[in-house]
Order: structure tokens, then C-alpha cells, then sequence
């Protein structure tokens, strides 16, 4: 997928849509694992809530609606007339009609949008509140759900708003399928720190280019955001700890800026907390030595809810 954006600045929506529904089922069948709830220490999956499984479905049968209202032709498909004003190879600065084409995409969310909405008010009227325990697969798939938002979510605002700012696309959906997809395998807090990780990278690659571009062609040339996405999320996959490690350092040397610019002074190092960084296993196995093993799909406690 990387390979095909970065050839020709393209990502297929079929392969991160594979992906996302490979992530929903392997989720919600780890929920029915047995002693699946020991084995989420493990995992980079952060659960949800009844409240927030409620409005994650909610949101994918509003964007189901929206998506058979732009198949029926009710609903506009954006840069639809892409191809009368950009030439095959063009960067797309020619195309005059960005800033609408936004607007079509902001009526394709609200149903979504209002799906999420309308899901929340179901959920607490049947008694499916924030307080009450979530079924092991439920919380599982609902936080698979979430990381697809979250991931989606943030590419699509950032298009968004940079088009709207610049009057020209600012990021091709595929790179909202692309982190879609990552948040439905990864979770959202994946999603996330890897979209700053791919900034990072894309910033390196850019001053690269510009030092040795003149002597190796592949460096030369322009990259889209797709592979640096890609190449975060596998940072995250195969070098974690490494990763974490970063960005303790990356928070702590902003800390101390903060400092010396006059705000608050650093907290101490027991103090600073990175929502990525897994427990300690001296913590984890006194967890496992006090809880009692479950049964399959037990009921989660109301403390693992988040």
C-alpha cells in the first residue's frame, strides 16, 4: 500500500478497508478468547465503554447511510470533475474548486455525526451507561471502533481545514483509509502519536531531500504523507519501547523549554506519565497474582473500562 502511494501518490480504499474489517473481527473474537482479559496487558488496544461502543456503531451506520446516499447519486461524490481541470501527472494546484469540494465532504459526516449522536441517547435509555460493565468482545471491538475514528478522524480535519486554508487539496482520503485503518488494528492512542510521528518523519525526509536530493534521485524525490504514516505505525509495531523512549525525551525537552520560558517548572520524573508506555511487569504480575481467572467473554470490570 506505501509502495503504490509513494509510486504514484495513490492508496487503493480497498486494501485499509480489508484491513479495518480483519481488525474489527480479530478484536471481537479476542473477546471471546479464554483469559482474554489477562492477555490485554498485553495488547495495544485500549477498551471502551458502553457509551462509547454505542456511538462508534452509530457513526459507521451513518457513514453507511452516507456512503449508499453518494452510491444512489443523492449525495455528490467530491472532485468528481477532478479530470477537467488537472492534467494525468499534475500536482492539482489547477483544480479552482477545493474549498467547495470540503463543503460536500462535511454533509457526507453528519450522518455519521448524527449516528453517533442518536446511538448515545438509545444506549442510555436501554441502561447501557458509562458506569455499567462492558461485555469482553463488546469492549474489545468498541475500542477497535474508536482507533478508526480517532486515526480517520484527525487525517480527515487536517484535509479539512488545510484545503479550506489553502485552496487546494491539503491530503488525499487515502491517507484517511490509511490511518483509519491503523487506529482499527493499533488503537487510538497509536493513531494518534503515530500521525506526529509521521510529521517527524516526513520533516526529516524533507530536509534530506534537500541536502542529498542533487546526488541520489530516490531521496530527490517528493514523498507523500502515506508512507511516513505507514512507517510510523510499524515503528510503533516493531520498536515500541524505542519509540516510548522518544517520546519521554521529545515531552521532557518540551518541559524544560516551558521552564526556561518562564511557565511552570518540570514535575519530577515519577510524575511525568506517557499514555503509551505499557505497566511495568512487576505491576502487571501483582494484577495477575490478585485477580481471579475469568471464564470466556466474562463481564470486564468497571475499571478496565478505559
Amino acid at each position: 500500500m506505501s509502495i503504490i502511494d509513494a509510486k504514484w501518490s495513490i492508496i487503493p480504499p480497498e486494501i485499509p478497508t480489508v484491513v479495518t474489517a480483519i481488525a474489527f473481527a480479530g478484536w471481537l473474537g479476542q473477546g471471546f478468547m479464554p483469559e482474554s482479559r489477562q492477555l490485554r496487558d498485553f495488547v495495544p488496544m485500549p477498551v471502551a465503554s458502553w457509551t462509547v461502543s454505542f456511538a462508534a456503531i452509530g457513526m459507521l451506520i451513518g457513514l453507511g447511510v452516507s456512503r449508499w446516499l453518494v452510491a444512489t447519486g443523492r449525495l455528490r461524490m467530491s472532485f468528481a470533475d477532478w479530470q477537467d481541470y488537472v492534467k494525468e501527472g499534475d500536482d492539482g494546484s489547477a483544480y479552482p474548486h477545493a474549498r467547495r469540494e470540503m463543503l460536500g465532504e462535511v454533509y457526507f459526516l453528519l450522518p455519521g455525526v448524527a449516528g453517533a449522536g442518536v446511538a448515545c441517547v438509545v444506549a442510555a435509555a436501554f441502561g447501557f451507561t458509562s458506569s455499567e460493565p462492558v461485555c469482553q468482545p463488546m469492549t474489545l471491538l468498541g475500542g477497535s471502533m474508536l482507533g478508526w475514528i480517532v486515526g480517520g478522524g484527525l487525517i480527515w480535519a487536517i484535509r479539512i481545514i488545510g484545503t479550506l486554508a489553502f485552496g487546494r487539496e491539503a491530503m488525499g482520503l487515502g491517507d484517511v483509509h490509511l490511518q483509519a485503518a491503523v487506529g482499527a488494528m493499533l488503537g487510538w492512542k497509536v493513531a494518534l502519536f503515530a500521525f506526529f510521528v509521521a510529521v517527524f518523519l516526513a520533516l526529516v525526509w524533507a530536509i534530506a531531500s534537500r541536502i542529498f536530493g542533487r546526488f541520489v534521485k530516490l531521496i530527490g524525490k517528493e514523498m507523500p504523507l502515506g508512507p511516513h504514516l505507514a512507517a510510523a505505525a510499524i515503528l510503533f509495531v516493531v520498536a515500541r519501547g524505542v519509540v516510548v523512549a522518544g517520546v519521554d525525551v521529545f515531552s521532557l525537552g518540551i518541559a524544560h523549554a516551558v521552564a526556561a520560558a518562564g511557565g511552570p517548572p518540570v514535575p519530577e520524573r515519577s510524575e511525568l506519565t506517557n499514555p503509551l508506555r505499557a505497566e511495568q511487569p512487576s505491576s502487571r504480575a501483582r494484577r495477575q497474582e490478585r485477580e481471579p481467572r475469568f471464564p470466556l467473554a466474562e463481564l470486564a470490570q468497571p475499571s478496565d473500562r478505559r
